[in-house]
């Protein structure tokens, strides 16, 4: 009797036929699970699969809402599990959403894509239980990726955030884990922001404004935090900043967007380690800073505010402290510290100085 009702289910839901040439195809295998879908305009397509892959018990309560409004867009669900959410909300035309969560019983997971414009394109792929991932898209030619794994099964979920407002923007996160944090904010155009974090508890934040600013933040350990602001409260573009650390208890602040034009400056942090501290402010053109530790416990502070500036700072060991100020143009400071508790402060103020301090013990 229970395969009879299923077949019938099936052969309703898929015989489903939306006017002005959309398709929505719909299979459900399982209990209480529920699925709606509304597509106006012409030649949409959706498709919606919820199942339980492991036993007759499997694939309960699933729920997926689909509206498309305009044309050629498509949307792919496909849920495997129990109690798993997805929503899907395109207006515009040729826009693809594709959500692929969970593997026989994966639970309360949860994603949610909204594009509005035309041709974005927004890829969400969940594993495991208790993961939420959000993307929201406004413009034109935006991709989205968000790829999320937190076993083993019942394990806490990682959350995951991408909101692209403008045009011709990709956002790319992976986190492998628990309890990781990963947002991306990205107003103006041609942007690229990547996320990687494997292990529990990290934290990445990119905020990108005005146009061409390029960030990559990896994080390898527990409880690291990295934050980018590329052009958020200022105008210019074209920035680079790169985030890697790997131990636990990091913190790497890349800052290019505090007020005034920063554009075309670089900001390169990396550490090895725990409970290292690097940060960087940049405000003006063509400035370079070069941050790397290695150990534990070690600080590292860059400002510039100029032009076409450079600053590096690497410490090899632990407890180590470095700061650097540069205030004109053409300035270049080097600061090499290896060994324990070493202290270095530099400050240029004017144009064309040039500064090395080495320290070891």
């Amino acid at each position: 009797m229970k395969n009879l009702i299923l077949s019938v289910a099936f052969l309703v839901a898929t015989g489903t036929a939306f006017a002005q040439g959309n398709v929505s195809s719909v299979s459900q295998d399982g209990t209480t699970n529920q699925s709606n879908v509304l597509q106006v305009g012409a030649t949409n397509n959706s498709v919606v699969n919820q199942m339980g892959s492991v036993s007759a018990l499997s694939g309960e309560s699933n729920d997926s809402d689909v509206n498309q409004n305009g044309v050629s867009n498509d949307s792919d669900v496909k849920q495997d599990g129990d109690f798993n959410e997805a929503d899907v909300i395109q207006l515009g035309d040729n826009n693809d959403a594709t959500v692929d969560q969970g593997v026989g019983n994966a639970e309360y997971n949860i994603a949610i894509t909204t594009q509005t414009g035309d041709g974005n394109t927004s890829m969400q792929k969940q594993r495991f239980d208790n993961n939420y991932a959000t993307t929201t898209q406004t413009g034109d030619g935006n991709d989205a990726i968000q790829d999320q794994s937190s076993g083993p099964n019942g394990s806490p979920g990682n959350l995951a955030y991408i909101t692209q407002l403008g045009d011709d923007n990709m956002a790319d996160q992976k986190q492998v884990g628990h309890v990781n944090d990963a947002n991306i904010y990205q107003v103006g155009t041609n942007h690229y922001a990547i996320q990687r974090q494997t292990g529990n508890s990290n934290d990445a934040n990119a905020t990108q404004g005005d146009t061409d600013n390029w960030s990559s933040q990896m994080q390898n350990g527990d409880n690291n935090q990295a934050i980018v602001y590329q052009n958020d409260l200022s105008t210019g573009g074209f920035n680079e900043a790169e985030q890697i650390q790997i131990g636990d208890g990091n913190d790497a602040i890349a800052d290019q967007g505090l007020g005034g034009v920063t554009s075309n400056s670089t900001i390169w942090q990396r550490q090895a380690g725990d409970d290292n501290y690097a940060y960087a402010i940049q405000h003006g053109d063509n400035n370079e800073s070069r941050q790397r530790q290695t150990g534990d416990d070690n600080v590292s502070n860059h400002d510039q505010d100029g032009d076409d500036n450079y600053a590096r700072t690497r410490q090899d060991g632990d407890m180590n402290n470095s700061a650097i100020s540069q205030l004109g143009d053409m300035n270049v400071a080097n600061t090499l510290q290896s060994g324990q508790s070493h202290l270095s402060t530099v400050m240029q103020v004017g144009n064309g100085n040039n500064s090395t301090v080495t320290q070891s013990n």
